[in-house]
């Protein structure tokens, strides 16, 4: 398989084998991360990280969230329990209600 090469601008240039090997069309001027998780086709000018790959802004946004998960769930379930105490107090809320079957 072909190597890639580093310019002397620091850009890594993917060999087309290696790109119609994965079925990817990387477009002009994307910026790619380390370590993401490229498992689609990107258009021009994007900036991509995480995995899988998505926006960059949106992947710093998942990943300052995630060591945060177990806390949120935690919170998520205490007021899904002080929403149910809420509507047996007041005689449930008729029609509106949408109770969610746990899994």
């Amino acid at each position: 398989m072909p190597d890639s090469t580093l310019t002397s601008k620091g850009q890594i240039t993917i060999p087309k084998a290696v790109r119609e090997a994965l079925h990817l069309d990387i477009g002009d001027r994307v910026m790619i991360a380390a370590r993401a998780g490229v498992n689609r086709s990107l258009t021009g000018g994007q900036v991509v990280s995480g995995a899988p790959a998505m926006p960059h802004e949106t992947s710093i946004k998942a990943q300052a969230v995630f060591s945060r998960l177990p806390e949120l769930r935690q919170h998520v379930r205490a007021l899904e329990q002080r929403v149910r105490a809420l509507e047996t107090r007041s005689g449930g809320s008729g029609a509106k209600s949408k109770k969610k079957q746990k899994p």
